[in-house]
């Protein structure tokens, strides 16, 4: 996307091989309002390296210099780095390729990653064509907590999961990474 090399990043940072002139090539500005750091030289446990003391105290840190941290993760399925960043992550939203990805296999990511202790706040759609609907099922707004398909009615997740109804506040925004992990 920014078309920026992947010498030096977050795994140089966490395993301590950054040299001092290296430092300023971490975190790169590539417009005004956006800096960027690359997963730099992938490293052989970037599983450990993910869920370190070191990383929990560096997302902190950069959640109070930027005003929204944003990780890209790679796809939950087969790894394990997801389900690790969620957990850390003040929020989670599941990116869903419309037309490469089952309804069965988005299921088992949701499944996943909320098992693994992540706050979806939702999922996003990419790749969607306006020219061909991805779902064949009748919509219907049946009330303000409630949806249906096709006539078959259930609760909207997101509405009987809302920290306004459990009684929980997340404290920050939820964008923000967690400072409290």
């Amino acid at each position: 996307l920014f078309k920026l090399d992947n010498a030096v990043g977050l795994g140089n940072m966490l395993t301590n091989t950054v040299r001092r002139g290296d430092l300023p090539r971490l975190i790169r500005q590539v417009s005004a309002n956006v800096s960027v750091m690359t997963a730099g030289t992938p490293p052989p446990n970037p599983a450990d390296l993910l869920s370190s003391p070191r990383m929990r105290l560096l997302l902190p840190r950069l959640a109070n210099g930027y005003g929204i941290v944003v990780i890209d993760a790679p796809p939950i399925a087969g790894l394990s780095d997801a389900s690790i960043l969620g957990r850390v992550a003040d929020a989670t939203l599941l990116v869903v390729s419309a037309n490469h990805v089952t309804r069965k296999a988005a299921r088992t990511a949701l499944r996943r990653i909320r098992t693994a202790g992540a706050n979806v706040l939702g999922v996003a759609f990419t790749k969607v064509s306006a020219r061909k609907p991805v779902y064949r099922h009748v919509y219907k707004y049946l009330s303000r907590d409630a949806y249906g398909y096709g006539g078959k009615m259930a609760l909207a997740e997101a509405a009987a999961s809302s920290p306004a109804r459990s009684g929980q506040h997340l404290g920050h925004p939820a964008w923000r990474v967690r400072q409290d992990v």
